[in-house]
């Protein structure tokens, strides 16, 4: 039940007895000093212990920490580490939510009791550099202090846990969860897109706000923690968007209406130009703000980590001196974290040092543009798969052919002319967004068009002559629609390229497949044997062989 003010003020009182005690017993101190020229320990010294210059030529020199000196600090300190690990709980999740408020206070209290001991920490350090065996060398002693051994670590591992998990973490997770856009069935997709974006930008500016405050806090030495925790808030900031982009896709389900040439029905302009407008900022405008919010993050923690002189600064950066250590001792907010930001402080200012600040992050934003992708694609697509829905079923598949039918009189389907007239509809409104945005979505929306068409035609069930060369017109109709969109559609993509390739793939194998279910019929009616033809050009593709040979009867 100890305040945070109590262990401060109790650790501070051990780092004074610990002064006082260095100043009464100076002169034992320096007579217990090794000897040898070499600066080697004297015979005896216990492996680990403070190590000492090659260069160093007499004990207790001002170049030389005194050696029995850092051995007694680091001792007393491992001694009161020990006492303080049970008021430091750094093994639990300070981003858990259970326990309501009672979990709110015990963080509370947990990060105050961790400020406390780090402060206490910062000022005991000032004190024991203000001692006569360590003034000559304040830099010397307080690192060879700060080095663990085996069996003593001077600045614990938990308290640094600790400060990094709850008063550098969770107060920017607080920050995020506020920005976080707000998604309901209430609010209006115009809404939310609108105040998505108002928030990613303040976002966006918090990085001086952060960073006053780690130095408000006295605690600037933890800048390589610092940035980190900017990594993984940041990241989990677009993780929260899943909400908006399940709100939106609730949105764009709510108007499937499978009616066969009712495009104009279930597809709402409105809706996509939102979509697309918050596609736009998350593909243009919300990258090139991270961009600079990376540099700017960037510069901080390097100002930070630079322009730490005090004499626990000096300890805590040799304590983080080894980055596979560090990470795998602290390891908060996360090793992986720490790895990150640690190559990333090493290199600057490198060039290309800034686009590996904030590595999570990068890719949640990416992620998250991914996902809105995705979501303008359905979008466009929910009347092309609604119209296309019971096209496996149409009984025009399984017609027989009528006496009075003339031949190539066959026209596309209503659902084929339909998705034609659909796509068309749909160029005014994809141009003009591409206007301000570098993203072509005509290639998008039409290799999703070929794919669904694809699928559907693969999931026919049986297929008479004339249903196939019915569905051969059909599939040729999709084609010249969409290779007429898309030769006016920008660049030629690879997944464009693909989309195409998969159609002509396709007709290949009907129209080789169809060829041979009327050779077979005619052979049969003559009373001869049928012998399959194999195909005239490259093998058929498989999955679509397997399917259409089961339609078209060919597989008995």
């Amino acid at each position: 039940n100890a305040t945070a003010a109590d262990l401060g003020a109790a650790s501070k009182a051990v780092f004074q007895a610990l002064a006082q005690s260095l100043e009464e017993r100076r002169s034992l101190l320096l007579e217990l000093e090794p000897s040898g020229s070499d600066g080697s320990p004297a015979d005896g010294a216990q492996a680990g212990e403070a190590r000492r210059p090659a260069e160093n030529t007499a004990a207790g020199s001002p170049e030389v920490p005194c050696v029995a000196a850092v051995s007694a600090v680091r001792a007393a300190l491992n001694i009161l580490g020990g006492e303080l690990a049970g008021f430091l709980a750094a093994g639990e999740d300070p981003g858990a939510t259970t326990g309501g408020e009672e979990h709110e206070v015990s963080a509370h209290a947990r990060a105050s009791r961790a400020v406390a001991i780090l402060a206490s920490f910062v000022d005991g350090f000032e004190v024991l550099a203000r001692t006569g065996v360590a003034s000559t060398n304040v830099p010397g002693f307080v690192r060879q202090v700060a080095m663990d051994t085996d069996h003593d670590e001077a600045i614990p591992w938990s308290l640094l846990r600790e400060v990094t998990l709850l008063v550098i973490l969770r107060p920017m997770q607080d920050d995020v969860s506020a920005l976080v856009p707000a998604a309901t069935g209430q609010m209006r997709p115009s809404e939310a897109v609108l105040a998505a974006e108002s928030n990613a930008k303040r976002l966006l500016q918090m990085g001086p706000t952060w960073a006053h405050r780690l130095e408000q806090q006295g605690i600037t030495c933890l800048a390589l923690a610092w940035l980190a925790c900017v990594d993984q808030a940041c990241a989990g900031y677009w993780q929260h968007w899943d909400t908006l982009f399940e709100t939106l896709g609730n949105t764009v389900e709510q108007h499937r209406t499978p009616e066969i040439g009712g495009s104009d029905h279930n597809h709402d302009p409105s809706l996509l130009n939102e979509c697309m407008q918050l596609h736009g900022m998350l593909h243009d405008s919300i990258p090139a703000s991270f961009a600079a919010f990376q540099g700017e993050v960037a510069q901080l923690a390097a100002n930070m980590r630079a322009g730490v002189d005090t004499a626990f600064g000096m300890a805590l950066a040799e304590k983080l001196s080894d980055p596979e250590v560090c990470c795998e001792r602290l390891a908060a907010p996360s090793a992986e974290a720490l790895r990150a930001a640690y190559a990333a402080l090493e290199t600057l200012p490198a060039a290309d040092t800034v686009d590996r600040i904030l590595p999570a992050a990068s890719n949640g934003l990416a992620n998250a543009e991914k996902e809105m992708r995705a979501l303008v694609t359905k979008c466009c697509m929910q009347p092309v798969v609604a119209i296309l829905e019971t096209y496996p079923e149409d009984p025009t598949w399984a017609r027989e052919a009528d006496s009075s039918e003339l031949p190539g009189s066959l026209q596309p389907t209503p659902r084929a002319t339909a998705v034609g007239e659909h796509l068309f509809s749909l160029v005014p409104q994809l141009e003009r967004s591409q206007d301000g945005s570098q993203f072509l979505w005509l290639h998008a929306i039409l290799e999703a068009v070929v794919d669904v068409a694809v699928q559907r035609t693969l999931q026919i069930k049986r297929l008479t002559n004339i249903g196939a060369q019915q569905l051969s017109v059909d599939l040729e109709y999709v084609w010249k629609v969409t290779d007429a969109l898309g030769s006016g559609a920008g660049p030629v993509e690879a997944t464009d390229i693909a989309a195409k390739a998969q159609l002509k793939e396709l007709l290949e194998a009907l129209a080789h497949l169809s060829a041979q279910q009327r050779l077979r019929q005619e052979t049969i009616e003559k009373g001869q044997t049928f012998n399959e033809e194999p195909p005239s050009g490259p093998p058929l593709n498989r999955r679509m062989e397997r399917a259409l040979r089961g339609a078209l009867g060919l597989d008995r």
